[in-house]
């Protein structure tokens, strides 16, 4: 950092610490300068020494570390250790003790840091905050390539160049530079070089910095070449040649080695079983056939996993026929096994591959939410690698650590710019944390109402103003009455009275209570029924309102209640029924009596056809047997001076008591028979009466007391 940087921070950080104006990065608190400090000495921000700042951060901040270090707030440099002591900025001195006049925090003494890797002078200012200035000593020093000396200032960091060609050799060892001087290091070698294979097949153009090693590749070819016997070719792939390198390496032998059919390789039968001089063979040649025996291969097959298959031919030479057999296999996770024909076995084991199960692992991660999920998963250890993203509390920045159990930690991104209220009469001075609501204004708000009324309320930084609560006059929803005071923010009341406001369709009228909105919803039509009296009935439409349209041609609905002539039989009709029943029992009533007066014409001459007088329609129900029995009832009681009911019950019958005098209580003590024989006597005169149903509601007792009841 140069001294144009350096010295207004320096400056800055001392005059802050000493009018006591610098905040901590963590608690955003005021340091004083009797508190513990730490400073970094990458970005040299000052911070207090407990577990609510620095401590704790540090702790906090290497937990879950794999190298067990923790990083500064602002710059993030990783430190070993936790800053539990409290020294000097040049860390000379353990609890400083300030003077009067010096820098808060400072021994006082000269600083000794040294200020960069390249400087070996140390700084002579006495101990101060931020980074130390830049050497003044004046040295020597060399350009990059080395052709020219410069006299420069130590701390000025200046890079030395001349206007020559590098001309260092390169990595490579062949090429050299062709850059102009320069400050880094000389770049990869970018020549481009011819390459052969080792067959000598194929050549190829390659970059000489990324194969200057291997002058040669492996074409993957057939290498073709003649082994020593010089008759047969070799069928590996491209390799180098076998020996290369060696000095011992015999120079007229080829590079792919000895044919493996020479006479110093085979000295038994293919399978190994038997020597050629068992056989009674001699080869002189390697061209010669290799002699077999009548015995089993039994060479040791490639498949078979944890078993061994063995070939089951005779003695061959080349290759053993495939297996027929099965390898019983395990699942990587070892929960499986399998049994696989040994050719798909052999198949699996070239291209590399693992026999997998379908079992999925339900354990969880190391962030307790999710789950492995892998199948056929070996790992002991369930890190959770996915990034956290959850929204923080600050609601602008999104959690950037693997993700992770508990509660994301705080957001640490502070603005350095001047936060100000809505109205801007009021600042909260930088650093601000990330998230940090305006600052609290004690002046009344600004902003446009609409009311006009004076505003009561301070300046906020909500979108809406909170209502007003000026007291006015104000109307019903209805308008059926003013009251006061209302509250401005309130649009109406409810007075309670019915709304009696006309509805959409003309003919009703609201029937809710006071109410604010309207009456009908727009697409909602009145149901109600119609009340527009019928011509023909006088009772209503009842029909669902249709408006001022004219009511529909429908039979009325009405209930109407019928009886018979007596008024005993009751029943409901309806009243477009009442008609056509009434004209079918009023021409049943006439042809009845006609043939009555048909039969009495005989003996009495033609009468007249009558109609009771109380034939109408609302009674001209037929009566019954029991209409007539409660009629002649009637008559009975009245003839006997009691009085009935209009069901023809006898009226406090059970409380009915004849008192009889002193002369029949002395005749019935003296002549008892007499007495009993009598009641015996009235006994059956009234069961009579019972048998012809002439008065069926009265019984006598024994001790003469006659009880009305209806049997």
């Amino acid at each position: 950092m140069t001294q144009i940087n350096d010295r207004p921070m320096r400056e800055r950080i001392a005059r802050q610490l000493g009018n006591n104006r610098y905040e901590c990065a963590i608690c955003y608190q005021k340091i004083l300068y009797r508190q513990a400090i730490w400073s970094c000495r990458t970005c040299f921000h000052i911070f207090h020494i407990s577990n609510r700042c620095i401590v704790g951060w540090a702790k906090s901040s290497r937990q879950n570390q794999p190298d067990g270090k923790w990083s500064c707030p602002t710059c993030q440099t990783r430190y070993d250790r936790i800053p539990y002591n409290y020294y000097c900025f040049c860390g000379k001195e353990r609890n400083p003790q300030t003077h009067r006049g010096d820098t808060p925090h400072s021994c006082g003494n000269p600083c000794g840091l040294k200020r960069s890797a390249d400087c070996p002078h140390r700084c002579n200012e006495r101990c101060h905050p931020g980074p130390c200035p830049e050497c003044p000593v004046m040295t020597t020093k060399r350009c990059n390539c080395g052709n020219i000396v410069k006299a420069i200032r130590c701390g000025s960091g200046d890079n030395v160049k001349c206007d020559k060609i590098c001309d260092k050799t390169l990595e490579c060892g062949v090429h050299k530079c062709a850059q102009v001087c320069h400050v880094e290091n000389c770049q990869p070698c970018s020549v481009m070089i011819v390459q052969e294979c080792y067959c000598g097949k194929h050549t190829r153009e390659v970059v000489c910095s990324e194969n200057y090693m291997n002058p040669k590749y492996s074409c993957g070819e057939e290498c073709g070449r003649l082994y020593n016997c010089k008759l047969h070719h070799c069928n590996n792939k491209c390799h180098p040649s076998i020996g290369a390198g060696n000095e011992n390496a015999d120079p007229d032998a080829s590079g792919c080695g000895e044919c493996p059919t020479s006479l110093n390789r085979i000295k038994h039968c293919p399978c190994g079983s038997k020597t050629l001089a068992d056989l009674g063979v001699e080869r002189k040649s390697c061209e010669d056939p290799i002699p077999t025996c009548n015995n089993i291969c039994n060479r040791v097959l490639p498949c078979g996993g944890a078993e061994t298959h063995r070939c089951p031919q005779k003695c061959h030479t080349g290759p053993c026929p495939p297996c027929t057999k099965k390898t019983n296999v395990v699942c990587r996770c070892r929960s499986m096994s399998d049994t696989l024909p040994c050719a798909e076995y052999l198949k699996l084991e070239q291209d590399g591959g693992q026999v997998l199960c379908a079992k999925r692992c339900k354990k969880k991660k190391s962030c307790g939410l999710h789950k492995c999920q892998e199948v056929c998963c070996i790992q002991e250890e369930h890190f959770c690698l996915q990034m956290c993203n959850k929204r923080l509390s600050c609601g602008n920045h999104n959690c950037d650590m693997v993700c992770h159990p508990g509660q994301c930690p705080r957001c640490l991104n502070a603005s350095f710019d001047e936060q100000f209220c809505h109205c801007g009469r009021t600042v909260a001075p930088p650093p601000v944390p990330c998230g940090a609501p305006p600052p609290d204004c004690h002046f009344p708000c600004s902003r446009h109402h609409p009311c006009g009324h004076p505003v009561t309320h301070k300046c906020h930084s909500d979108p809406t103003c909170p209502p007003c609560t000026y007291l006015t006059d104000k109307s019903c929803y209805g308008g059926h009455e003013a009251r006061r005071p209302i509250p401005c923010n309130l649009a109406g009341f409810s007075c309670g009275r019915q709304c009696l406001l006309p509805l959409s369709c003309g003919i009703h009228f609201c029937n809710r209570n006071c109410h604010n909105g309207l009456c009908v919803q727009p697409n909602e039509k009145c149901t109600r029924p119609c009340p527009v009296i019928r011509s023909n009935c006088e009772h209503p439409c009842a029909a669902p309102c249709h408006g001022t349209e004219k009511c529909p041609n429908e039979p009325c609905k009405h209930p109407v209640e019928v009886t018979c002539e007596c008024g005993r039989k009751k029943q409901m009709f309806k009243c477009h029924e009442v008609e056509a029943t009434f004209a079918k029992n009023h021409t049943a009533l006439v042809n009845e009596q006609i043939e009555e007066m048909q039969k009495k014409t005989v003996e009495q001459g033609p009468l007249p056809l009558r109609k009771s007088p109380s034939w109408e329609k609302l009674n001209f129900m037929t009566c019954d047997d029991d209409c007539k029995k409660l009629a002649r009832n009637k008559k009975v009681a009245e003839a006997l001076g009691l009085t009935t009911n209009s069901e023809g019950t006898l009226v406090d019958s059970e409380n009915c008591t004849i008192t009889y005098t002193d002369y029949l209580r002395s005749v019935l003590k003296q002549h008892p028979q007499f007495v009993t024989k009598l009641e015996e006597e009235f006994q059956k005169m009234i069961d009579v009466f019972a048998d012809v149903s002439f008065f069926p509601n009265i019984r006598v007792s024994r001790n003469f007391k006659i009880t009305f009841h209806k049997f």
